[in-house]
């Protein structure tokens, strides 16, 4: 592989959570493997400091002219002269801008391009409108490209609904995480529980309110450390409150989780039963104790390695009395520690590269089976 364009038009500053951070981690594990690697941001980004091989490129999208504006951009994407085959990664998106991009790849783009696409939603809870146009141009890109468009998931419970779109099963690429610390027991008399990201429903910001008022003594160690912006009922319990910005820059995000002994994580199974987090992952790799709700991704994940206890009633009026005998039990700890060795060996940047070089190898490897000779070759 030669040349790989990662499309992150959502990342607009150094703040922009997920967006800036993942993309970082792609473009540092890519660059070894390729000649360029160029990841495609918004032209009204803000960054204080461009990346290398940052390019200000597309422009929003969010009325009518300026989604026209978007269309051409992407045209101009795929029209780039080039004499290096080229792999595009898309890994966020919604229905208008997939619907523009795909449309761009499915006219401009050249057959020995390869399209790699990163699904991460539920199918269940997409609205309608948005799965039929996602299905439906995810559809014409296998059609055109057929070896050359690669499906991708980060979740292993998704695999099987869009291989049912394909015909082909797509590959789970690792959650890349931060940084890495091993997990041991907590005794310290004041416990900093927190509840990291931005507060929406869907992340148990219902939930989260509720534990302000729960009846339970053992509320008198807890700190619980929350976003500036999510809204909390009049506290009717001991508990501490201790508010961060409502938007973190990723030091900012990753000096809250090394400083947190819990994270909290109810999110609802509603939105995310299948779907992933990284939070979760990078939770376990930061030698943290997570709680989250059951029948979610994340309690699927703790069940692997039989970590049932962190998975919680939190209507109980006793939550807080269970969070601190659960996070002294060496044995949960214990398993934790296999988790976090688990998660280290799959989701790092070391088999996150492995995985991307292996997609490589086997698209080289199935173009010269149906071709005697190609003009170009892809080198990983």
């Amino acid at each position: 592989m030669n040349s790989f364009h990662s499309i992150a038009y959502f990342a607009q500053n150094e703040a922009s959570g997920h967006f800036y951070n993942y993309h970082m981690m792609v473009h540092k594990a890519m660059k070894p493997l390729c000649q360029d690697v160029s990841v495609y941001v918004s032209k009204n980004s803000s960054f204080e400091r461009l990346p290398e091989g940052w390019i200000q490129w597309f422009s929003p999208f969010y009325n009518r002219r300026n989604r026209r504006k978007f269309w051409k951009d992407c045209v101009r994407l795929f029209r780039q002269s080039t004499s290096l085959p080229r792999v595009f990664f898309i890994e966020f998106f919604g229905r208008r801008d997939f619907l523009l991009y795909s449309l761009a790849a499915l006219l401009f783009a050249k057959k020995r391009d390869s399209l790699w696409v990163l699904y991460r939603d539920d199918l269940t809870i997409r609205r309608k409108k948005d799965l039929s146009v996602i299905r439906f141009f995810s559809k014409l890109l296998n059609w055109k490209y057929r070896k050359n468009f690669i499906p991708l998931t980060d979740s292993e419970l998704l695999v099987d609904d869009y291989a049912q779109w394909f015909g082909k099963r797509p590959t789970v690429l690792p959650i890349l995480y931060g940084p890495f610390q091993a997990v041991a027991p907590i005794t310290k008399q004041k416990i900093i529980c927190s509840w990291i990201g931005s507060p929406r429903p869907e992340k148990g910001s219902c939930t989260i309110a509720k534990l302000v008022q729960i009846q339970d003594p053992a509320s008198e160690r807890i700190e619980l450390c929350v976003s500036g912006a999510t809204y909390l009922p009049a506290i009717k319990n001991k508990i501490s409150l201790h508010l961060i910005k409502a938007f973190l820059s990723e030091d900012e995000y990753y000096q809250t989780l090394m400083r947190s002994d819990v994270v909290l994580l109810p999110y609802e199974p509603e939105k995310y039963k299948k779907r992933t987090s990284g939070i979760f992952v990078e939770t376990i790799l930061a030698g943290k104790i997570p709680f989250v709700k059951e029948g979610s991704w994340l309690a699927y994940e703790l069940k692997k390695f039989d970590l049932y206890e962190l998975i919680l009633d939190w209507e109980n009026e006793q939550v807080f009395t269970q969070i601190l005998e659960r996070i002294q039990d060496t044995s949960i700890i214990d398993k934790l520690s296999v988790m976090q060795q688990a998660y280290l060996n799959f989701h790092g940047e070391e088999n996150f590269a492995r995985t991307l070089h292996r997609l490589c190898l086997a698209q080289t490897e199935a173009s010269e089976k149906t071709s005697s000779h190609t003009e170009h070759s892809y080198s990983c």
